[in-house]
């Protein structure tokens, strides 16, 4: 799962890894460690890749806000950017993960400010939603390779 923002509110975006810092611990450079497990989030900005840890006190026991990109929406984007609804603000994209962290550097050094990418969505973690009887977030079972769907119609 990747996203990225398009724009960033002009005083925010030379503070925002200072900002995330605060709510994230971050090692630069780091990006060789990213994405190995849950609770770790890349953020792609001004030409350098940061691994923001997700502290242990923001986990509750909510199957879906414990989802690292509930907490990434929750705690980083709404507060940070003013992204506060990613189904309908047109400042965020989604660029599935086949298209690689390629494709968000290229993103980020030509038309978006940031760029988050996160470990994927376990199997377990979905469960534990639907088991919840609830809703996963968007763009959070961004699933590949794509399976090929249609209608196959067969003589009775």
């Amino acid at each position: 799962h990747m996203s990225l923002s398009q724009s960033c509110p002009t005083d925010t975006t030379p503070n925002l890894k200072n900002a995330a810092a605060a709510d994230f611990p971050s090692d630069k450079n780091s990006f060789l460690l990213l994405l190995e497990r849950k609770g770790e989030i890349g953020m792609y900005l001004q030409n350098t890749w940061y691994c923001l840890r997700i502290k242990e006190e923001r986990y509750t026991d909510d199957p879906v806000e414990d989802l690292d990109v509930a907490i990434l929406q929750r705690d980083l984007l709404g507060p940070l950017l003013g992204i506060f609804d990613p189904k309908v603000d047109k400042r965020i994209d989604f660029v599935g993960g086949i298209r690689g962290l390629e494709e968000l550097v290229r993103r980020v050094n030509t038309d978006a400010a940031v760029a988050f990418a996160m470990y994927p969505t376990d199997i377990h973690e979905l469960f534990a939603v639907a088991d919840a009887g609830r809703l996963m977030p968007p763009k959070s079972t961004w699933f590949e390779p794509k399976l090929r769907s249609g209608i196959l119609i067969h003589n009775i």
